[in-house]
């Protein structure tokens, strides 16, 4: 049993780490507390094990959110240059994959790197111990676990409900809602859609490059086809906002016009339409969503090319989403208009923060979810500082 001046972290993941580098660098003592034998286990995993850390281009667009304003004033107080700098400092190497998106040599330097200032810090990690229920008892916390842990304040940072292999669980919902707060609809994000048509599944492995738009958002990035549907950069994007059992539009030329592109092939109109459009699209594809390809495109009259176009430019299908199992993020969460966005506290009891994906706060796919991480605890961690230092 600890005495009533620690700080204890719920979570030992990217939000529940920083939030205890900062709130011990301002004289707490913190104990983070972790059901997995690890931390950062995410971390670990993320960007094929080099992790996306952050994105240059993080602001309000490129989350969802029923509070969209509420991670403004974070990422404005710590944006993704201090984040840039916070690894700079640790000499931690990085590079830019694509424009703004910032990579990490290795994702186990950053997780050592986290684990050698909570030791230097003092930071008490409690590993393998599962949290059984929080209580608060007058201005104390009990954590129960295996042990009664005492504290004067909690950080709910348990993540969402993806990566259940990793040991996620529902346990930062079921906080909220004990203490009467509001969870919103939690649906897997950043997910592969599954579409129940054999043809699709016989192109497993091929992609095209195409223009997805569901629930008013639209992505430009590469489609993958898959044994169970589709996947891949624009799918797993717009998954976050696609409702189900509404429709998706897929505008599979998206590089202009596709009745433009055969007219400008005009001296080749002898040629078959699978041949032309072969410069831009595989043949699997050609076969699977236009009949008769293999005809030559002076064949084609302009009822034919009125079909072709809509097929290419607004191919449209509702799929369904897959599991939790599959996600990469956790859409939903605590709702933020029942948290202060400037220190996380929640507004109605007391002592008790929430930090990370366990928020209403999803980020899109490219290094956008680990800098709210960074940004929501680190925050914390200094609102928590300067509330709960020991005293004298």
């Amino acid at each position: 049993m600890t005495d009533a001046n620690d700080i204890i972290i719920i979570g030992a993941g990217a939000a529940g780490l920083m939030c205890a580098l900062e709130a011990t660098r301002l004289g707490c003592r913190v104990k983070v507390i972790d059901g997995n034998g690890l931390v950062g286990k995410k971390i670990r995993i993320s960007g094929g094990g080099r992790c996306n850390f952050t994105h240059l281009g993080a602001d309000k667009a490129n989350y969802l959110s029923e509070n969209p304003d509420f991670c403004v004033s974070a990422l404005k107080r710590f944006p993704p240059e201090a984040m840039v700098a916070w690894m700079e400092a640790r000499g931690l190497e990085y590079n830019e994959k694509t424009p703004g998106q910032l990579f990490c040599s290795g994702a186990r330097d950053l997780v050592a790197v986290l684990e050698r200032e909570c030791e230097a810090g003092h930071v008490e990690l409690c590993l393998s111990e599962p949290v059984l229920a929080v209580e608060k008892k007058g201005d104390i916390f009990e954590v129960l676990t295996k042990h009664k842990h005492l504290c004067r304040a909690v950080v709910v940072a348990t993540g969402g409900l993806s990566y259940a292999s990793l040991g996620a669980s529902d346990l930062g919902y079921r906080i909220a809602r004990q203490f009467d707060l509001r969870v919103t609809t939690l649906y897997p994000g950043l997910v592969p859609l599954k579409v129940n048509d054999k043809g699709i599944h016989a192109m497993s492995g091929v992609s095209i490059k195409a223009r997805v738009t569901s629930g008013g958002r639209s992505f430009l990035d590469n489609v993958l086809f898959t044994h169970r549907g589709l996947s891949g950069p624009a799918i797993l994007q717009i998954s976050s906002y696609w409702r189900e059992g509404e429709p998706l539009h897929i505008d599979c030329w998206p590089d202009g016009d596709v009745l433009c592109f055969l007219q400008s092939k005009v001296d080749n109109a002898h040629k078959s339409l699978k041949t032309l459009l072969g410069e831009n699209l595989p043949k699997a594809f050609i076969d699977y969503s236009i009949e008769n390809a293999g005809r030559p495109f002076k064949q084609y009259s302009m009822a034919d090319k009125e079909r072709l176009q809509a097929t290419l430019h607004d191919w449209t299908l509702v799929p369904t989403r897959d599991s939790f199992d599959k996600a990469e993020v956790t859409c939903g969460g605590v709702d933020t208009r029942q948290i202060s966005s400037k220190t996380f506290e929640c507004l109605s009891v007391a002592g008790l923060y929430f930090v990370g994906e366990v928020l209403d706060v999803t980020g899109q796919l490219g290094g956008y979810n680990l800098q709210w991480a960074w940004a929501s605890g680190l925050l914390a961690g200094r609102a928590i500082g300067a509330a709960y230092k020991p005293r004298p």
